[in-house]
């Protein structure tokens, strides 16, 4: 089965949630056949934070298609098409975002008398996010931003209506907006595509500080840079006042100006991009996850729980994931109840202990590459495609 991957960013089990994501998309797809993955950096290059080795491992080919090239963007996956995979139909055309899905659509002319599987992966519901977003930059005392954020979400929720109805499938990472959507257009298909993370060997917790708090998450994503500004200056200060051994590191890329200053205060370490993070779970005590907005779900919670690091989220930090508190990691949504579940694991080793044990069990049973790979199958079976 010939399947075509439009994606804005190179799939990768680095760098980021949404490059891990269509990273297992990309995974599964080639389980089924050869695939072409066609990359429109829209929302910029980023090829640092990327192993471009990996995409070609498992990619029959990658088509890049800057801006200038998007005149030759069907001659460009036709050549592809026909060098790699001659005289094999496309049987299936996926697009990662609503950002590329007009362009997947433009290529649907390539396949033949019968008309491809189209799927579109959403992966969250950005008008409804950038609700949220507004809120923050409101809060923050940016309101022109949040007053284009309103404008600009009654812009997309147009546009993607008319997107939504090109499509077979839309999915989505979290159940709730797969509901909430399908309320609203009640003639579309939407279905839970779960984030998923790979088997891994979990880190050597030996050498871990237990007071050591770990945040990881691009930098300059706006409930990203919110939760790290109000962890670090409503949350550590009372966390001091308990414990002045507590301390923050702080990882990932695109730090914004706004948290250039947090790594003069005390107990806070500005890491920066990482190339890897299972080092940075060894040495964690625990992940926390302060966000007070966003959508979708958090593939950091299932990688914290894959390599045995406890986790304090906000319920928020945690949507889109059927977990409870107390018994695969600690929810907590105030500045006091952050800090005294931070405070409780640091002094706690059973209580991390027996958090890290049902959390790793969860995310395996829960979140493997089979739960995609079996919505993939279904959606198959929909069409009567046999893979």
């Amino acid at each position: 089965m010939t399947a075509l991957l439009f994606t804005p960013l190179l799939p990768s089990p680095t760098g980021g949630g949404s490059a891990m994501r269509v990273s297992a998309v990309l995974e599964v797809l080639a389980q089924l056949g050869p695939v072409i993955v066609v990359h429109l950096p829209v929302w910029g290059d980023h090829s640092e934070l990327f192993d471009p080795n990996w995409v070609h491992r498992h990619a029959t080919a990658v088509v890049r298609i800057t801006a200038a090239e998007l005149p030759q963007l069907s001659e460009r996956v036709e050549a592809a098409l026909s060098a790699c995979v001659p005289d094999q139909p496309v049987r299936l055309i996926h697009a990662f975002r609503l950002v590329v899905a007009p362009l997947a659509l433009r290529c649907l002319g390539l396949a033949a008398a019968a008309r491809p599987r189209l799927l579109l992966d959403l992966d969250d519901d950005e008008c409804a996010r950038d609700l949220e977003y507004a809120a923050l930059e409101q809060a923050a005392g940016r309101s022109e931003r949040a007053e284009r954020l309103r404008a600009e979400r009654g812009r997309m929720e147009r546009f993607r209506g008319l997107l939504l109805q090109r499509f077979d499938q839309v999915f989505l990472a979290n159940a709730a907006d797969c509901r909430l959507l399908a309320q609203r257009y009640p003639d579309r298909c939407f279905v839970h595509l779960p984030n998923v993370i790979r088997s891994v060997t979990p880190c050597t917790k030996g050498m871990a500080d237990p007071r050591g708090m770990l945040f990881i998450g691009t930098l300059d994503y706006l409930p990203n840079e919110d939760g790290v500004a109000f962890f670090v200056r409503e949350v550590l200060p009372l966390l001091h006042a308990a414990d002045a051994a507590m301390s923050l590191r702080v990882v990932g890329v695109g730090l914004p100006p706004s948290l250039v200053d947090l790594a003069a205060l005390p107990g806070v370490t500005l890491v920066g991009p990482v190339p890897e993070t299972a080092p940075e779970f060894a040495r964690a005590g625990m992940l926390v996850v302060p966000l007070r907005a966003g959508s979708g779900s958090r593939i950091k919670i299932l990688e914290a729980f894959q390599h045995g690091t406890p986790v304090v989220s906000t319920a928020k930090g945690a949507e889109g994931l059927d977990v409870e508190d107390g018994e695969q990691l600690l929810l907590a949504n105030s500045a006091a109840a952050l800090a005294a579940a931070c405070l409780a694991l640091a002094v706690d080793p059973a209580l991390r202990q027996r958090l890290a044990t049902k959390a790793r069990g969860w995310v395996e049973r829960e979140h493997g590459l089979e739960a995609m790979a079996t919505v993939f199958a279904g959606a198959m079976d929909a069409a009567g495609v046999d893979p």
